[in-house]
């Protein structure tokens, strides 16, 4: 199942401060979401990140994650879900997110194993090889990389001086889906950095011995 994806419909039900439903329609060519401070916007894409990974970078806490934390304290016992029709390449389909998990195409019987559900939103974030947690965490970032520009992003790409390349480097990669080639090339980099003080080191031996093979050899003559 590969193609761009697009939400075309979301629905948002009792997610932190959105306590009554809360439902936008993308299916336009663009939409503008305009709204004062603390009325929703962050909540929104908050839902979005969800549906999408299951987590929400921003309210983790260390390496760990509870969906506690996106229970509206308005609502007693009310559990949030997350309802979006999205479209993968020309095919449409509906998917839900709860605490216990999420669905595609039916909302019943067992939840979708999250690395299953990560590989069909994002196919070519991870190498078909690679270990299943490093997979899912790969397709987690290619996911947010690619689908929130945050201010914090935006300021940086709008930044000119020499310090924030890096950071540039790091945006552009998100936004082009191959943050995992830019994380190769930075892991490549240290690698041979740290193999160069050692090659160094053995250079050094190596001249030693030379030298000390030469004074052998004249000894020997």
């Amino acid at each position: 199942m590969n193609g761009p994806l697009f939400a075309e419909k979301i629905k948002i039900s009792a997610f932190r401060g959105i306590t009554e439903p809360l439902e936008l329609d993308f299916t336009a060519p663009v939409t503008l979401i305009y709204a004062p401070n603390g009325t929703g916007k962050t909540t929104f894409c908050e839902a979005v990140e969800w549906l999408l990974t299951g987590q929400v970078e921003r309210l983790r806490e260390g390496s760990s994650w509870s969906d506690k934390i996106l229970r509206s304290a308005f609502l007693d016992g009310v559990t949030p879900q997350v309802e979006a029709i999205l479209r993968i390449g020309e095919k449409a389909h509906q998917v839900w997110r709860t605490p216990e998990g999420a669905w595609i195409d039916h909302q019943s019987g067992s939840p979708w194993r999250a690395g299953d559900i990560l590989e069909m939103f994002a196919p070519t974030a991870a190498a078909p090889n690679k270990h299943h947690r490093s997979a899912i965490s790969l397709r987690q970032h290619y996911l947010r990389g690619t689908r929130f520009l945050t201010s914090e992003a935006l300021a940086a790409l709008v930044d000119n001086t020499p310090g924030s390349l890096e950071r540039r480097k790091d945006v552009f990669a998100d936004l082009l889906g191959i943050r995992h080639l830019r994380d190769a090339e930075q892991d490549s980099e240290k690698y041979a950095n740290e193999l160069a003080t050692s090659l160094k080191i053995l250079d050094g031996r190596r001249s030693t011995l030379v030298a000390e093979a030469e004074q052998l050899r004249a000894e020997l003559k």
